[in-house]
């Protein structure tokens, strides 16, 4: 087998426990009905226990919100259902940090990340630590992608396309089968 497919599936693996950790974890301190519990900025009705006010998103210069918009057929058929995992790179290491599903339009929910403040990028002598992700993408059927070296720029929405190659029709799928890794790109 493919190490990098072992590899990918361990990622996940992982990352799916550390999720069914942190879900079980946050559902033995849920907040009582009286205390806010700073996910969001807004007054709740204590009557109907429902939002009253907008859902505020609340943006830092440090952070970006990545969305990955997968398709086929040169962007003309957008992917429903694909597996999108988002990871970190420290010092070569991948650490999974986030799991998206794609929707019927191949779109998948943006996740807030870490980024470069874009004002730092602004003077050549300024010393700067990149802050960059790799994005692996898999569905049935199709090829798997991963993609690397994906920089973000604080408060600059980014939207990642990912284009996805089918498998011939006589490929059975396994994970043998090779992945496509994308050259590192310039957003």
């Amino acid at each position: 087998m493919d190490y990098r497919a072992n590899d990918f599936k361990e990622q996940i693996a992982r990352y799916q426990e550390e999720l069914l950790r942190l879900q079980q974890a946050s559902h033995s301190a849920e907040p009582k009905d009286s205390e806010n519990d700073g996910h969001f900025q807004g007054n709740v009705s204590q009557e109907q226990n429902t939002l009253v006010t907008p859902i505020v998103p609340i943006k830092a210069p440090d952070t970006a919100p990545l969305q990955v918009r997968v398709t086929a057929a040169g962007e003309a058929i957008p992917i429903d259902g694909a597996l999108v995992v988002i990871s970190s790179q420290n010092s070569g290491e991948l650490t999974p940090e986030h799991t998206r599903i794609t929707n019927n339009s191949g779109l998948t929910e943006p996740v807030l990340l870490p980024a470069i403040d874009p004002s730092l990028t602004q003077n050549p002598d300024t010393p700067f630590i990149p802050i960059v992700y790799t994005v692996a993408v898999s569905a049935p059927g199709f090829y798997s992608t991963r993609t690397t070296d994906i920089p973000l720029y604080g408060g600059i929405p980014t939207t990642l396309p990912v284009l996805l190659i089918p498998l011939p029709e006589f490929a059975d799928g396994s994970p043998a089968q090779p992945d496509f890794v994308i050259p590192p790109i310039s957003l």
